[in-house]
């Protein structure tokens, strides 16, 4: 393995942790707003749903492109595919 495949190994585990992360921030933060009676309950709850829709698509970036690494290197997916999916997560999740 050279540098560059274990490089990229390390920032996608990296990426993944940090979305799962952002995941249980969320919701723990959901739980903690619930605790509270304010009025700026549903802003504050607007604002962790779009924490919690950000940490899953973040999760989902990981996990799209590690299905279509493996699926490329058994063969079931043709180069084009696999630059398409790389394409379209980078582009519409920010990669």
């Amino acid at each position: 393995m050279d540098f560059s495949t274990i490089l990229m190994i390390l920032i996608v585990a990296f990426d993944f942790i940090i979305s799962v992360w952002n995941c249980y921030a969320s919701g723990f933060n959901a739980a903690v707003l619930q605790k509270q009676h304010k009025r700026s309950y549903v802003l504050l709850s607007i604002v962790n749903g779009a924490g919690l829709l950000i940490g899953f698509a973040g999760a989902a970036y990981v996990v799209a492109i590690v299905l279509a690494l493996i699926t490329y290197s058994f063969g079931y997916l043709s180069s084009g595919g696999l630059t398409f999916i790389l394409a379209l997560d980078f582009i519409v999740l920010g990669g």
